[in-house]
């Protein structure tokens, strides 16, 4: 029992931290998914082999134990797949109504608040009718619904990974560590609270920067502005500006020959950049010209002029 447990929470720990932060900033929920079709192939296999180690004989018959292994770990994926993607959907669609009911009977129950009643209470409007006030109500419990169901899906999902993480990780240390069973409700709670706030955190700040840069790539690209000013940033960083010790290779006025020369000073002058520069061409006995003359950078990096 002992070995189990440190093995099953070496697997909670793993688990946990696939299910921690997912960097693509989806927010779909696929990590989940993906988890729980892992674990139903798992129970799936398990299934199997428990069957075939009971009664081989009589479960297999003339098949092949291992296609039998196979085809139930398939099976065992697929429906622990879909029952995932069924409860994403009903935590999604249902969850809001549910959690309005759940708040409307504890005020009831607990508080001695009973919303019906007073709602029932609440004077008519002498120049609406009943009907224009229901058309109203059906449209504001509509568009309601289409928000609290756009954000569940958004960020259902990154509360349910980060729970899921928070538990998986927490327990997992627990269970590889000591090896034994923690009782309900102790302090393992506070490290589960923790680690979730963190995860869904860092989730819902990963899906801002993805959405972010969805939306700057949506600009880039319809933006005829700001596609001008990319091209220009995209040539300027290509543009090599040359620098104390680098070469030009430009015509010396003393030698009239195009060659290597030293770049020695650059300044803001009148015409321009003005580039100070020093000839080091050689003749046929390797007498260095070594001429000092100043060239005008017409385009930094790419052309120059005497």
């Amino acid at each position: 029992m002992d070995l189990m447990l440190r093995v099953a929470g070496l697997l909670g720990i793993i688990l946990g931290a696939f299910l921690f932060r997912d960097k693509t900033g989806r927010g779909s929920g696929k990590r989940i998914i993906q988890i729980f079709t892992i674990i139903g192939g798992s129970v799936g296999y398990l299934a199997a082999t428990g069957a075939l180690a009971i009664g081989a004989e009589e479960f297999v018959g003339d098949g092949d134990p291992r296609v039998i292994q196979v085809v139930f770990t398939l099976l065992g994926a697929y429906i622990a797949r879909q029952w995932a993607k069924m409860a994403r959907r009903a935590i999604v669609i249902l969850g809001p109504p549910w959690a309005i009911l759940m708040f409307i009977d504890y005020l009831e129950y607990q508080k001695g608040i009973d919303i019906l009643g007073l709602a029932q209470k609440i004077p008519s409007f002498p120049n609406i009718s009943a009907g224009s006030m229901e058309g109203l109500l059906i449209i504001l419990v509509t568009a309601i619904s289409i928000y609290t169901r756009r954000v569940m899906r958004r960020y259902a999902p990154l509360v349910i990974s980060g729970m899921l993480s928070g538990f998986l990780i927490t327990y997992g240390f627990v269970f590889l560590v000591t090896g034994i069973q923690p009782e309900p409700g102790g302090p393992e709670v506070w490290g589960v609270v923790s680690i979730a706030l963190v995860s869904i955190t860092l989730q819902v700040r990963y899906i801002s920067k993805a959405e972010e840069g969805r939306i700057r790539r949506e600009l880039y690209r319809t933006d005829e502005d700001l596609i001008a000013l990319k091209e220009k940033a995209s040539k300027a960083k290509k543009t090599v500006t040359k620098g104390f010790g680098d070469t030009l290779v430009v015509t010396c006025p003393a030698c009239s020959v195009k060659s290597p020369n030293k770049v020695i000073t650059r300044k803001e002058g009148a015409k321009g950049i003005e580039v100070l520069v020093n000839c080091r061409w050689k003749n046929e006995w390797e007498e260095v010209c070594n001429n000092h003359h100043t060239v005008i950078e017409v385009k930094a990096g790419t052309a120059y002029h005497n």
